[in-house]
């Protein structure tokens, strides 16, 4: 609760009827049962805003019980996977790794790179170790923040391809966290959620 000086001070400013504007990251979240016995797969979604900042990705595998540590993630033997928005695909050249050898190099610093923009951290910030990553946090982060002017006009749609070094095994699912950069407005009582 803040102070009555405080609270007086807002109170003012709402009945000054100034635009106020608050600057915020909406977070969607979705989840999709991948068909088992498959190799490859595609999925197809919504968005809820325009500017879509980045894009965090995640799978598991029977994970819906008690008896497995829900907060570990699995790689599935992932091979390659990458992003589109409206047809705009990122990376421009397809994220290939291998866990098992220890292949994701560039995807583990594309999580250290987020953690790092997201929280405005330091640099040196040490993230986890990257055993860590590779056997139970193999997160994928996309930074889509570059977009074209066709893309930034439009809500866009975006569509997740990835391929397995195996058949993806039954109760596997994907996880995804939108992460989108948006404006809060209030004037004359009204609330209004603006796209940067």
């Amino acid at each position: 609760m803040p102070s009555l000086e405080m609270q007086n001070k807002l109170l003012n400013i709402f009945e000054s009827n100034k635009l106020i504007q608050m600057p915020f990251i909406s977070r969607q979240f979705e989840s999709y049962n991948i068909p088992n016995g498959n190799r490859e797969f595609t999925w197809k979604l919504g968005t809820k805003y325009d500017k879509i900042k980045y894009i965090v990705l995640s799978f598991q595998t029977a994970r819906d019980n008690n008896y497995l540590n829900a907060s570990k993630f699995d790689n599935c033997g992932l091979e390659e996977i990458y992003v589109e928005l409206n047809s705009e695909r990122y990376p421009y050249e397809c994220l290939k790794f291998d866990f098992d050898k220890f292949n994701a190099v560039q995807q583990c610093n594309f999580a250290k790179e987020f953690r790092n923009s997201y929280y405005e951290s330091v640099k040196d910030y040490i993230f986890m170790e990257e055993d860590v990553y590779y056997y139970y946090y193999p997160l994928l982060v996309f930074d889509v923040s570059k977009q074209n002017d066709r893309i930034i006009q439009s809500r866009p749609d975006v569509t997740i391809k990835a391929s397995f070094n195996k058949n993806i095994a039954q109760s596997t699912k994907c996880y995804c966290l939108i992460l989108s950069e948006n404006v809060v407005e209030v004037k004359d009582n009204r609330v209004k959620v603006v796209s940067i």
